[in-house]
C-alpha cells in the first residue's frame, strides 16, 4: 500500500523532539505520572512549596511550615550538672566545691632542676600537678606500650628497671593525625646496676635523634642515675624526634676560667693571679687605618673613609638559601625568597542560594575563594608552607522582621597548590537572611523580595611563609 501523503509534503514523520518535561506534562494531563518518572530537583532554597492533604483538599506547605512539626532535641545536662550527679550522697555540691573542683591543688615548690615538667627535688622524683604520668615496673626484658598514646594529652611515664634489664617502649601504633598534640616524656632509673632501654618506631615513619641524626633501635644505657626523654612528632611528617634530656641531677661545680688558663700553661710558667690579669687585659692591636697604611697605601683617615665607601665590598653567598643579595647600588633583601612572609589578598563573593539546615533553623553555607600562592610551592625541605588566614565580612544581614541576625564567618578548609590556595569558607545564620547590608555606609545592599538572591561579600587575607629551618639555618 503506498503511503498517504503527509502535511507539507513530507514524505516520512521522522523524529519529534519533545523534551522530558513536556511528556511529563502530557502524561499528567491523561493518566497521571508516577514520582519516579519527574525530573530530579535541583538544591532546594526554602522557597519550594509541597503538596499536603487538608480537610479533604490538596494544598501547599512551604518548607518552614514543615520544619515546625519537626520536634527538637532537648538540651543536655551542664558540666556542673553532670559532676554534682556523679558526687556520694551527703557531700558538698555547691557551685562553689565545683569550682574549686575545677580548679585543682597547687603544686609543692620546686627547689631542683626542672625538666618538662619533671623536678629532682632532694634527690627524689616530683612530677608538675597536671602531668598524666605512669609509673612502669620492668622485668628482665619487658615491652611497655604508652597509655596515653593517641589522645590529646601530654603523657609522663617513670621507668624503673632490674639490673641488667632490657625495656622496649613500642611506638608503633602513634598515630600521625595526632601530630605535635602528642608530647611523651619518658624517666628512666634502674634500682641498681645498669639497664638498657630502646624505641620501636611508628609503623609509618622513623625516630630521629634531635641533633637530626637516624636512631636505628640501638639500646641506651641508664643506671640509678635519673635519664629522662622526649618523644615529639616532626610537624606535617610521621617521624619522630628523641631528645635526650640531661639527667636531672645536678652535676659538681665545673673549673673556673682561671683554672682552665693555669691547666693550660707551660710548667715554668708564670701561672699567678696577677700574670692571669694580664692575659686577660691583652695587647692593643692595630686600628685598620694603620693596616690600611702598611699596605703601602697612603692618605689621612679621612683618605682612608673614603677609599672604604668606594672599595669595600661584600661577598654574598650565592646559595639559594640566602637572604640577601648585592645589587650594584647597595645591598638588598631578596624579596623573592620564601622565607620572607608574603600576603596575598582577595573578596569572595558568593551567593546565599544553598545551604545546609540543622534541626534548630541555623543556617550554614560554604563558599570557595581561590587566593594567589605568594610563594610559588606548596612545600620546602619536604615540610609544607605555614600559612595564617582571616576571612573579614563586608556585609551584615537582617531577618524577615529587620532583626539583626548575628553570622559567624570559619575558614574551614585550604588547598594549596604552587599557584593558588583555595580557602573554604563556612557562613553560620541562625535565621534567614532576608536583606543585606553594607558594614561600611550602612546602606542596603540587596533583598530577596522579588526572588533575588543574596550576595556575602567577604575580605580574605592569606600571610605565607618557610621556616628558617627549611631553609637550612639554625
Amino acid at each position: 500500500m503506498a503511503n498517504k501523503k503527509l502535511p507539507g509534503g513530507r514524505k516520512s514523520a521522522g523524529r519529534v523532539s519533545t523534551s522530558a518535561k513536556k511528556l511529563v506534562a502530557l502524561k499528567a494531563g491523561t493518566v497521571g505520572v508516577a514520582i519516579s518518572e519527574l525530573p530530579e530537583a535541583k538544591n532546594l532554597t526554602g522557597e519550594e512549596r509541597f503538596p499536603v492533604v487538608q480537610d479533604k483538599e490538596t494544598r501547599s506547605a512551604s518548607v518552614e511550615q514543615i520544619k515546625e512539626l519537626m520536634p527538637s532535641g532537648k538540651d543536655g545536662a551542664s558540666a556542673y550538672e553532670v559532676w554534682a550527679e556523679a558526687q556520694p550522697e551527703g557531700a558538698d555540691t555547691s557551685e562553689a566545691a565545683f569550682l574549686e573542683y575545677m580548679h585543682g591543688k597547687d603544686g609543692e615548690d620546686g627547689t631542683g632542676i626542672t625538666v618538662e615538667g619533671i623536678t629532682a627535688k632532694n634527690g627524689n622524683i616530683v612530677l608538675s600537678p597536671d602531668a598524666h604520668w605512669t609509673s612502669f615496673g620492668s622485668s628482665q626484658n619487658s615491652v611497655f606500650y604508652p597509655e596515653y598514646l593517641n589522645k590529646a594529652v601530654n603523657g609522663t611515664y617513670k621507668i624503673t628497671a632490674m639490673n641488667g634489664g632490657v625495656v622496649n617502649v613500642n611506638l608503633a601504633q602513634w598515630n600521625s593525625l595526632f601530630n605535635e598534640r602528642q608530647n611523651i616524656r619518658i624517666l628512666c632509673q634502674c634500682e641498681s646496676g645498669e639497664a638498657e632501654i630502646f624505641f620501636t618506631p611508628p609503623a609509618n615513619g622513623g625516630i630521629y635523634f634531635d641533633d637530626g641524626t637516624v636512631y636505628d633501635s640501638q639500646k641506651i644505657k641508664f643506671d640509678s642515675g635519673y635519664l629522662v626523654f622526649e618523644i615529639y612528632q616532626i610537624p606535617h611528617r610521621s617521624d619522630l624526634v628523641l631528645k635526650k634530656l640531661l639527667p636531672v641531677k645536678p652535676g659538681g661545680d665545673g673549673l673556673s676560667a682561671y683554672e682552665v688558663w693555669v691547666n693550660a700553661q707551660e710548667p715554668e710558667a708564670d701561672v699567678s693571679l696577677e700574670a692571669y690579669l694580664a692575659f686577660q687585659e691583652g695587647k692593643d692591636g692595630k686600628s685598620a687605618y694603620q693596616i690600611w697604611l702598611d699596605e703601602g697605601n697612603e692618605g689621612t683617615e679621612a683618605d682612608f673613609l673614603t677609599w672604604l665607601r668606594v672599595n669595600a665590598s661584600v661577598n654574598v653567598d650565592p646559595h639559594k638559601t640566602n637572604l640577601v643579595e648585592n645589587n650594584a647600588d647597595g645591598l638588598y633583601v631578596n624579596g623573592t625568597h620564601p622565607i620572607i612572609p608574603k600576603l596575598s589578598t582577595s573578596t569572595l563573593n558568593g551567593l546565599l542560594d544553598t545551604f545546609k539546615s540543622l534541626a534548630d533553623g541555623t543556617r550554614i553555607y560554604t563558599m570557595q575563594v581561590d587566593l594567589t600562592n605568594p610563594l610559588g610551592i606548596t612545600q620546602l625541605g619536604d615540610v609544607g608552607i605555614h600559612r595564617y588566614l582571616t576571612a573579614e565580612p563586608q556585609y551584615f544581614f537582617t531577618n524577615e522582621n529587620g532583626e539583626y541576625i548575628p553570622a559567624q564567618y570559619f575558614i574551614t578548609g585550604s588547598d594549596v597548590t604552587a599557584s593558588s590556595v583555595k580557602v573554604t569558607i563556612s557562613v553560620i545564620m541562625p535565621d534567614k537572611p532576608y536583606k543585606s547590608w553594607n558594614l561600611s555606609t550602612l546602606e542596603e545592599v540587596a533583598s530577596i523580595e522579588g526572588g533575588s538572591i543574596l550576595q556575602c561579600e567577604v575580605g580574605v587575607w592569606l600571610v605565607a611563609g618557610t621556616t628558617p629551618s627549611q631553609n637550612g639555618m639554625n
